[in-house]
């Protein structure tokens, strides 16, 4: 890891995750979070803030994860699917393990297991954890996010790590700071009606509310002003470019596609486009 370079923004996760003990990347996709996650590891560790690290993602993320630390930190890490093994990871000699989601639902659901790593924790062993894709345990009625609470008080540090925080509604943006802020607002409910406004549809024979429609979001702001002490936020504005076309167009396929882009291409692309038209 030490010939690796860290880009100006990643470093600035990096010192973002050692001074809040947890926190949230948000970040594009495509930008290294698993590198800023590594290296915010290796931060904790070079600090002696942690003594163990755990990696949660999911499935398909494994073999990727897997790589990575073999080839950028040259380490070889456990993959850990067994609760027995997981508590027997905090005994051994290895410093981090790559877990599935599901090893929540595992370890949260077991009562001999949760015994088992709140001894651990009690022994004073301080444990650093990073969800990758934390959006697919945002669902607070959710079972793997339900079990993660009956073992969350094991974790020192918490790094979530998502592209998307939420993708329909702002809503979904609760469940995942639920996971490590559960008390920032008292409930789902709160949180709806503080940033959602909504309307309620009615059968017109009725009059009875069938359903509620979304309509807008609301004190933005003060949400925004809420959340940035634990959430590093990275979501460059990307360039719209124009591709040039390798066959002519009909005269119809060259106006629908001058409608589609009305608004939004520059003076230079249009004279492109009108070059392209004459020929």
């Amino acid at each position: 890891m030490a010939k690796i370079t860290l880009r100006d923004y990643q470093q600035d996760a990096v010192k973002f995750a050692l001074n809040v003990k947890k926190c949230e990347f948000c970040m594009r996709v495509g930008s290294g979070k698993t590198i800023c996650a590594m290296f915010s590891l290796r931060a904790f560790f070079k600090r002696k803030l942690i003594d163990k690290a755990v990696i949660a993602c999911t499935k398909s993320s494994v073999p990727v994860f897997v790589e990575d630390f073999k080839e950028k930190a040259g380490m070889e890490v456990p993959v850990i699917e067994d609760a027995e093994d997981f508590v027997k990871f905090f005994k051994g000699k290895e410093k981090v393990c790559i877990v599935k989601h599901s090893m929540f639902e595992k370890a949260g659901n077991d009562l001999m297991t949760i015994k088992k790593l709140e001894k651990i924790y009690d022994s004073g062993c301080k444990v650093a954890l990073v969800i990758d894709e934390a959006h697919k345990m945002q669902n607070p009625e959710g079972v793997q996010h339900d079990a993660y609470f009956h073992i969350e008080e094991m974790f020192d540090r918490v790094i979530l790590m998502t592209a998307t925080p939420y993708s329909s509604c702002l809503s979904q943006f609760y469940g995942l700071i639920h996971l490590i802020y559960p008390k920032l607002w008292r409930s789902k409910r709160q949180f709806f009606d503080n940033y959602i406004d909504e309307i309620a549809i009615k059968d017109p024979r009725t009059h009875r509310i069938v359903r509620k429609e979304k309509v807008r979001y609301k004190n933005l702001k003060e949400f925004r002003a809420k959340i940035e002490p634990f959430t590093y936020f990275y979501y460059p504005s990307i360039p719209l470019q124009h591709i040039e076309h390798k066959c002519k167009l009909s005269e119809e396929h060259m106006n629908e596609y001058l409608r589609l882009c009305w608004g939004i291409i520059d003076s230079e692309t249009q004279e492109k486009i009108d070059k392209l038209r004459e020929k």
